[in-house]
């Protein structure tokens, strides 16, 4: 059996679980919300999902074909969890048996009924956000890239943007843009390719806005939640 070798996410999952703490500390002493629960530190613990994750995708060293693959499965997934996320926002019918197996409780059901705040599979509303963050990222630069088909790929990146929208995660608009700004600072091998996915990213930006901002604007509790980054303190 080989032996698990270090990848760089073990230092992301240690500055987010330093960070996490820095939170819990800035809210309870700084802000003083509400006493630290032990069950609050399960933030901190929930970074060993990821790090697990791709540390055993990194240790598999899958062929480029099984990799596609991978990726084509993923992208109907995602495809599956965005249209669910949507009958949640419209009020669906078939949504409401559903959510009794995805609800994370009786306050993300109320959050989704008085906010809009959906939660599709992911029992709510923030963990959607971060799995809609990470996917933006990843289908952004699939679709510079070209892996897989460029208007598939930009498809389902919409319909991520739309259902980021529509949980009003601060968080997921925030590292989604941030994932965004790291994408225009890759370097690439060849002056012309970069000009060309640049010029491509560039041409992408408006309709990201478009596809967030229609969202936003069939509801007002979203963007009111949303509002409040411009305090963030």
């Amino acid at each position: 059996m080989r032996r698990i070798h270090f990848n760089g996410l073990i230092l992301v999952g240690a500055l987010y679980a330093v960070l996490v703490m820095v939170s819990i500390w800035y809210g309870s002493t700084i802000l003083r919300h509400t006493p630290v629960l032990l069950r609050d530190f399960y933030e901190v613990l929930k970074i060993l999902f990821p790090m697990g994750f791709f540390t055993l995708a990194y240790e598999a060293e899958l062929s480029e074909t099984s990799l596609r693959r991978l990726f084509n499965f993923f992208a109907l997934a995602m495809l599956l969890i965005c249209l669910y996320a949507w009958g949640q926002f419209a009020g669906l019918g078939i949504t409401f048996p559903l959510n009794n197996y995805y609800s994370g409780g009786e306050h993300i059901d109320l959050s989704l009924q008085l906010l809009g705040r959906v939660y599709s599979t992911m029992a709510n509303p923030n963990v959607l956000g971060q799995l809609l963050s990470w996917s933006i990222a990843m289908f952004t630069l699939a679709a510079l890239f070209q892996v897989g088909g460029r208007v598939r790929n930009i498809v389902i990146l919409v319909a991520c943007l739309a259902a980021l929208a529509m949980t009003a995660s601060r968080y997921g608009l925030l590292t989604s843009s941030l994932g965004i700004g790291l994408i225009f600072a890759l370097p690439s091998a060849s002056g012309r390719r970069s000009a060309a996915r640049l010029g491509l990213l560039l041409l992408l930006l408006p309709v990201f806005a478009l596809a967030f901002n229609s969202v936003l604007t069939t509801h007002r509790s979203p963007t009111q939640r949303l509002e409040t980054l411009r305090n963030p303190l």
